[in-house]
């Protein structure tokens, strides 16, 4: 049987760890699956599959699944905090240097494969470290990355992650408007980027829409955001066009969380929307949210190829996204629309909505 490595930082609630459970449900049925966790925590470690081999590296790339507030001891506190200064200041390329020299690798195992199930990340965050992690498995006898990103539009490409992809055997893009912008930077790489999109568990996805489902006010159009809460989201310029459209049939709902949240909060609060948009947090179970809403929103700067674009789908939620990279490809006809990537086209569709809502769904749902 297959012996494969996946590496990858945590198991909190985010769009790709769904994507790698999901994944994990699929292979652990005829391979034998090692889960390597920089840091072993996150809500989803519950859905992990009971066939996976899961372990936590004893190293200090525990520092990159880690935030701040995971920190318990105040020796973990101080070194993550000098990690962060390191990979803000000098880059990730010196702070995962110095983390590997923390990394014994004592008691490695042969693979036929490895795979970092996250792209290289932000070169001044201290997240990631993974493809960097795999390529540093030496008995690994292939060494797969994932690519979850725009590469060529999400700020994280550099000459430092060109290098690090270069190394691996094998690239696999989530959609093939991934592996297009990925080759446009790497077109040496031609006969190692290969699309495989990400799984998911449509039944799983059903089943917890119905327990408990959410029950909105249909007074209102009640429209809903499930993301992370980071800049590139998009979520604050949604919430702008709200207030300019100043109307008071529309509901926004914000599931999920992250370093963006005091931003959308004061936001809120300073252009008096608060009765109009409500911030849920992060949600175990967001397909709740989900079944009964009229219409997601999904406001992205860039993004490659998300997973609540097939979740949405699966429960016949209505689609209103913004043009990124796989945005086309992913919803298709008949499951949403796809507005150009700009403040004034959110604006516009969000005033259509309000105004003809009972036209506009159907025309989504043909």
């Amino acid at each position: 049987m297959k012996k494969t490595i996946i590496v990858f930082n945590n198991m909190r609630v985010g769009g790709i760890q769904k994507a790698l459970i999901a994944y994990l449900k699929d292979i652990t049925q005829k391979q034998n699956v090692t889960l390597l966790l920089f840091h072993k925590h996150g809500e989803l470690l519950r859905e992990i599959p009971s066939k996976t081999c899961i372990k936590e590296v004893d190293s200090d790339y525990k520092y990159m699944g880690m935030m701040q507030s995971d920190c318990v001891l105040f020796r973990d506190k101080l070194k993550r905090a000098f990690y962060a200064i390191i990979c803000k200041i000098l880059g990730k390329k010196v702070a995962l240097w110095l983390i590997s020299k923390t990394e014994r690798y004592i008691d490695e195992e042969e693979y036929d494969e490895a795979i970092s199930f996250i792209h290289v990340t932000y070169m001044h965050s201290l997240y990631g470290g993974a493809p960097q992690y795999v390529l540093g498995l030496k008995k690994a006898k292939k060494k797969i990355c994932y690519v979850h990103c725009d590469y060529l539009n999400s700020g994280t490409r550099s000459v430092y992650s060109d290098n690090v992809y270069r190394q691996f055997d094998e690239i696999v893009c989530v959609s093939n408007s991934t592996k297009e912008l990925f080759l446009k930077a790497l077109p040496e790489m031609q006969g190692r980027v290969m699309v495989r999109y990400n799984s998911i568990d449509k039944d799983e996805i059903i089943t917890k829409s119905r327990n408990n489902p959410y029950q909105y006010d249909l007074e209102y159009i009640n429209c809903i955001t499930v993301a992370r809460l980071g800049k590139e989201k998009g979520i604050i310029r949604v919430i702008k066009a709200i207030a300019h459209i100043a109307s008071k049939r529309l509901r926004y709902y914000i599931i999920g969380d992250g370093k963006e949240r005091s931003v959308i909060e004061e936001t809120i609060i300073q252009l008096g929307l608060s009765e109009n948009i409500l911030l849920m947090g992060e949600q175990d179970n967001p397909y709740k949210f989900m079944r009964n809403a009229d219409i997601m929103i999904v406001p992205s700067y860039h993004e490659a190829a998300p997973v609540v674009f097939q979740e949405a789908i699966v429960l016949g939620l209505p689609i209103l996204a913004t043009r990124t990279s796989s945005a086309d490809e992913m919803i298709g006809i008949g499951n949403g629309i796809v507005i150009e990537n700009s403040d004034i086209a959110i604006e516009e569709e969000l005033r259509n909505i309000i105004n003809t809502p009972g036209q506009l769904i159907r025309r989504f749902q043909q």
